[in-house]
């Protein structure tokens, strides 16, 4: 699978990026896919300089909206994590590329991803609300938490 540190060095999978249920006892999930769904949201802004590179990938819609999919999927095969990269059309069946992993990266320089895990590697000051962290990011922090802490025992509620 495929996301792109602030360098653009694309993100390969690990077996601990695979979810276990240790609660439920259930065996560690051996595939994963991620979806995003991209959209122009001014009109020719897939024209601009920016977004040159990717000119293939863009599609119009029935709306006549500028939009493409982009697929990350990995699987687990014993120990071994094999990661594939796939430009998908409006109807989510893979654009034909020869270059969908270096597209990949262009796509990943323009708008990074960043993990919750990584998050807390980021050296932020504490954002106030009238003096008080916010409701939700107090939530947020708590739930990484419990994650880091004890991976599968958080409730469906949280």
């Amino acid at each position: 699978m495929c996301r792109v540190t602030a360098d653009g060095e694309l993100y390969q999978f690990e077996m601990k990026d695979f979810h276990v249920d240790y609660a439920a006892s259930h065996p560690q999930t051996r595939h994963l896919q991620i979806i995003l769904s991209f959209a122009a949201t001014e009109r020719n802004e897939t024209h601009s300089g920016r977004y040159r590179k990717l000119k293939p990938i863009w599609q119009q819609d029935s709306n006549g909206i500028e939009r493409f999919y982009y697929r990350i999927s990995a699987t687990l095969e014993g120990y071994e994590v094999t990661q594939h990269y796939a430009f998908l059309d409006l109807e989510g069946t893979p654009l034909p590329l020869h270059h969908s992993e270096k597209l990949a990266q262009e796509l990943m320089t323009l708008h990074p991803v960043i993990r919750l895990r990584d998050a807390r590697k980021f050296h932020h000051h504490e954002h106030l609300i009238n003096g008080n962290n916010s409701r939700s990011e107090k939530r947020i922090n708590n739930t990484v938490r419990r994650l880091m802490a004890i991976p599968g025992m958080l409730t469906k509620e949280k």
